[in-house]
Parts: C-alpha cells; sequence; structure tokens
C-alpha cells in the first residue's frame, strides 16, 4: 500500500489544556485522530466538542521539562484562528505513541 493511501487512526484519553477561558486548567477528553483529523470529547461516546486539521501543524515537540507533554501550533479552521494545544499524556509510552502518531501525519 503505498504511503498516500494510509490512513492513520489513533484514539484514546489525553489531557488538553483549556486555554480560552481563566483559570487555564487541563481537560480530561478522548481524542481521534483518523486521516489527517484531530477530534475531542468528553468520552468516547460523546459528541464532538472540537477538531482541527493535523495538516496545518507547524510542530509537535515534547515539553523539555515534562517527557507527557505535547505541544504544537495548529490553524483550527472550524474556529478560523491559530492556537497553541498543548496536550498531556497520562505516561511516557502514550505520549511517545500520541507524538508518533502526529509525526506520522505531519511528515506526509
Amino acid at each position: 500500500m503505498s504511503q498516500d493511501n494510509v490512513i492513520f487512526k489513533k484514539e484514546g484519553y489525553l489531557s488538553k489544556m483549556r486555554s480560552t477561558k481563566w483559570p487555564h486548567i487541563w481537560q480530561k477528553r478522548y481524542m481521534r485522530i483518523e486521516g489527517d483529523q484531530l477530534s475531542w470529547s468528553k468520552d468516547p461516546d460523546s459528541e464532538c466538542l472540537g477538531f482541527l486539521s493535523l495538516s496545518h501543524i507547524k510542530w509537535v515537540s515534547g515539553a523539555m521539562t515534562n517527557s507527557y507533554e505535547l505541544n504544537f501550533i495548529a490553524f483550527q479552521s472550524n474556529k478560523s484562528r491559530k492556537r497553541i494545544f498543548e496536550l498531556r499524556a497520562e505516561n511516557i509510552k502514550d505520549c511517545q505513541s500520541w507524538r508518533e502518531a502526529f509525526n506520522n501525519i505531519v511528515e506526509q
């Protein structure tokens, strides 16, 4: 199968920093990557709370001070704005798995 036909899929819980309201707090969210889109909801069966195209990510990295974090700048097309997304995994293994999934899409 060529790389063009690969559909990446990953799902599971990550904590997402709420940065639009004060105070900025971590919220547990169920994240899904399907194709090049990341979406999130409160749990697997609830409605989508937000989404973005991962093709618009400018960078993906783990924070130097905390290897459980993923930080990236993306254009959130459903809200027509750029923002920094801060996501946190529950452990290093999960963080590495998510980072790999993001990077596979960004590198296409």
